[in-house]
């Protein structure tokens, strides 16, 4: 017997965007602009595209302005569930918070603050398919390519590229099936 899809998308976006820093010291990582884009649009965008009509966002760092970021995105067919947390809770916070929205559904967390070309559908069909408890997204490293983020007064004004030590382990991208 197939498994019925019934998943809900959850975005994380409660954490103080450390990775991000200093970008984050006044807003939240969710507000972090890719091409002048909120980057949590670009996690709500990429759920709509797989399906997926009900997202939670949880919060805590700067929280008002991830309450605005919701409230006047522009994605009309979507429905969104706003957790605040007063204390955060670390990544399964969300889990949490939104316990009683999300009820008995399974719920794929995004975080926003990556930016990914993963085929959200195709994940998702698998999960189902396969009748999986859990899954999560992981990409293989690459050795040649090592992220470098270069800022001056919080504005991003170069990204680049440079070697990294040999590592074989595949890295979680922020993606998951719960």
């Amino acid at each position: 017997m197939k498994r019925q899809r019934n998943l809900k998308g959850v975005c994380l976006a409660a954490g103080f965007g450390t990775r991000l820093k200093p970008l984050t010291n006044s807003r939240p990582k969710a507000e972090i602009p890719v091409v002048n884009i909120p980057s949590i649009y670009f996690a709500f965008d990429k759920l709509a595209s797989a399906g997926i009509n009900e997202i939670g966002v949880n919060s805590h760092h700067h929280h008002e302005r991830v309450r605005e970021l919701v409230e006047t995105a522009p994605f009309n067919n979507l429905n969104f569930k706003i957790s605040y947390e007063p204390e955060i809770m670390g990544s399964g916070g969300a889990y949490i918070s939104l316990r009683e929205w999300r009820a008995d559904s399974d719920i794929l967390i995004y975080n926003p603050d990556i930016i990914s070309d993963i085929d959200l559908t195709a994940f998702i069909d698998d999960f189902y398919q396969k009748k999986k408890l859990v899954s999560v997204a992981v990409i293989s490293p690459r050795p040649d390519l090592n992220p470098s983020v270069h800022t001056n007064n919080n504005k991003i004004i170069h990204l680049g590229t440079g070697t990294s030590p040999e590592n074989t382990t595949p890295s979680y991208c922020g993606v998951g099936i719960f």
